[in-house]
């Protein structure tokens, strides 16, 4: 759906749309910077994607899966360097968006999802694995 979302964003963005996902961004890297979490403006900037469409709908499925995922992060809790691969994948998002090459913005999109999957699944298993060895060393 995020791949959809994208290439309707590209072909309707304006320059409000740009500013806030650039806002995002600079909220992100302030966050970080102070050793805090940025998942609040990670999930901002997709949000702010799926309201460039014009599109209510998509809107309203991003902000259901937005929510999803930020039950995810807090419980996962994601590290320092993860946050800030995701960060620096929003910026060249934003930078292709800026350039108006919607095609090079959905392939950007595609890995970036791919990313995240792969570190929440890990941060799950992680979570998983703590859980596991907590109840065995409660058990003894």
């Amino acid at each position: 759906m995020e791949k959809i979302v994208l290439v309707y964003a590209a072909d309707r963005m304006v320059e409000e749309d740009l500013a806030a996902l650039e806002d995002s961004i600079h909220r992100a890297e302030e966050r970080l910077a102070c050793g805090e979490s940025a998942s609040k403006e990670n999930v901002e900037f997709h949000l702010i994607l799926s309201r460039a469409t014009g599109n209510e709908v998509f809107y309203i499925l991003m902000e259901s899966v937005m929510k999803i995922v930020s039950e995810f992060l807090v419980k996962l809790q994601p590290t320092q360097s993860q946050s800030k691969k995701v960060l620096e994948d929003h910026r060249l998002i934003l930078k292709q968006l800026r350039k108006g090459s919607g095609r090079h913005c959905v392939e950007l999109m595609g890995k970036h999802l791919m990313r995240i999957e792969r570190r929440l699944s890990s941060l799950e298993e992680a979570d998983d694995r703590k859980g596991r060895s907590q109840r065995i060393g409660s058990e003894g």
